[in-house]
């Protein structure tokens, strides 16, 4: 790929005779921990990455964790010892004890002592010279994220490990049940690139006919959800399909153990970028689509060199979904919502998912600015940042959570639970479909707590049969960290969902509930 945008950012990247003034000549080294702790956590765990150690080797003799305290100094001895790094990718879980009853924000810091060349060096995070110092800090939760029984939380696009090419990197999925875990998540989707997952490990811009690296991450997923009860990761990929205009578009293709294949805009081969794969053959052959993105990824560069375009109305006939709501809300999420609602408005049963795209971060996310020449650091693309919640009646394995996926049993939230159904028939809510009769009561919820503010407004809003637009029928602007709703079945309705807005800026909005 020439043009980054996210993930663990490469610096020792070439592009033939320009310069790359972001090259250090050491591996980049780079520590990953949790922004948020649910209370009652025991260990704190910490990640860390070292690429192109192959290039620099490094020794690593210390690894401390340090924890600011507002009044108050910890600090837990994770590593000491003599550890000789010289992969291209090696990354390392730490898990320590949690002493402490804290709750609030505090910073974290890991310093790293290693040796390289016969030098002594110490960093604090990470080892990227080109960003300024600054503060990572985590919230110790006093209060569990809100959800309510039979709800679990997950963030449905994710990257591991196996995207893994000049300029990016994620983390290995057998690594991140802990971080994820003590933030409150109970599911992860795994939907790394479709080049990336066809490719030789150790050289990207060749072919594996084999596909060694996509049987290697099902059998990853395969060995950790035999591992655990109360974590689980869903197999998928992020599939770069050719649109109806001949342009790339990324599809999340969850739940199959068969490969899609995927490189038109994977830039492994100078001035080929045409798709070699069609978002209309992978809905031919049964896949389960989610639109990634639906309206990010086109700017000017990657429109020109990678061909890359949006989804149009023809595309989105031939998805299940649409994750509009990618880690952030900018454009692309204000556009993809009103496309979503004019899809919804004109019958179509598309469901809405949300989540971070991360390349396996969790405190921070470091990017290309402009390539060769300039980084930046975000808190922007984290892992569990935005975040799809499922309904479950009994707790999920990967199976029950894809079959409720696909079902629209499901919410999308940066912070608020939501909750609807019918009254007297619990087991109809959102995605399902019920008669539009006298009688048919709908019954909403929503809980927040302090950590993502009081409600500043919960609605049940409809979405009239005849297409011209939806209504807000019933509307709670009282303010508290609870509120319930409840409005009539109305014929006039082709379905009704449930939106909330805190006083922080944290949104939810549910998956209609159809009406025939």
């Amino acid at each position: 790929m020439f043009f980054p945008f996210i993930g663990y950012a490469e610096v020792h990247h070439r592009r033939g005779s320009l310069p790359n003034f972001l090259w250090q000549n050491e591996p980049e080294i780079f520590c990953d921990f949790p922004r948020r702790i649910e209370p009652g956590t025991r260990e704190f765990p910490v990640i860390i990455s070292v690429k192109d150690a192959h290039l620099f080797p490094i020794f690593i003799v210390e690894v401390t964790l340090k924890f600011l305290f507002p009044r108050t100094k910890h600090e837990e001895s994770l590593f000491k010892g003599k550890m000789l790094v010289n992969k291209p990718l090696k990354q390392l879980l730490f898990e320590t004890p949690l002493r402490t009853s804290y709750s609030g924000e505090a910073p974290v810091a890991v310093e790293v002592r290693y040796f390289i060349g016969g030098r002594e060096k110490i960093i604090t995070n990470h080892n990227y010279m080109k960003i300024k110092p600054e503060l990572w800090m985590t919230r110790f939760a006093e209060e569990s994220r809100p959800l309510f029984p039979g709800w679990y939380a997950g963030d449905i696009h994710w990257h591991s490990s196996m995207s893994c090419d000049d300029v990016e990197f994620g983390m290995d999925v057998e690594l991140v049940r802990p971080p994820a875990s003590v933030m409150g998540l109970h599911f992860i989707a795994v939907t790394d690139h479709s080049y990336d997952l066809d490719d030789l490990y150790q050289n990207h811009r060749e072919k594996d006919t084999r596909l060694s690296k996509w049987k290697d991450l099902q059998k990853s997923i395969d060995r950790m959800n035999q591992k655990s009860v109360d974590f689980t990761l869903i197999r998928g990929e992020e599939a770069s399909l050719g649109n109806d205009r001949g342009r790339n578009v990324h599809a999340l293709i969850l739940g199959s153990r068969e490969f899609v294949p995927g490189s038109g805009d994977s830039a492994e081969a100078t001035l080929q970028n045409k798709p070699d794969n069609s978002l209309k053959a992978v809905r031919e052959e049964g896949h389960f689509i989610i639109a990634a993105h639906p309206f990010e990824g086109a700017h000017l560069l990657p429109y020109l060199f990678l061909r890359r375009g949006t989804w149009s109305d023809k595309d989105l006939e031939l998805a299940d979904g649409m994750e509009f709501y990618n880690g952030n809300r900018g454009k692309g999420f204000d556009k993809g919502k009103k496309k979503w609602i004019e899809r919804l408005l004109k019958g179509q049963k598309i469901y809405a998912y949300g989540g971070s795209d991360a390349h396996g971060d969790f405190i921070r996310y470091f990017k290309i600015e402009v390539p060769f020449l300039k980084m930046g650091s975000s808190r922007d693309h984290l892992t569990g940042a935005v975040q799809t919640h499922v309904q479950c009646r009994k707790v999920p394995n990967e199976a029950i959570l894809l079959e409720n996926l696909k079902k629209g049993h499901c919410y999308v939230t940066d912070g608020p639970a939501l909750s609807l159904e019918v009254k007297g028939f619990p087991e109809k809510g959102m995605g399902d479909t019920v008669e539009a009769a006298e009688g048919v009561i709908l019954t909403a919820k929503a809980l927040s707590t302090a950590e993502y503010g009081s409600f500043r407004r919960v609605a049940l809003i409809g979405g009239k049969r005849d297409g011209t637009g939806e209504v807000t029928f019933e509307e709670d602007f009282t303010g508290g960290f609870t509120a319930a709703l409840e409005g009539k079945a109305e014929a006039r309705f082709r379905y009704v969902r449930i939106e909330a807005e805190t006083e922080t800026g944290k949104i939810a909005f549910s998956n209609p509930l159809f009406l025939d």
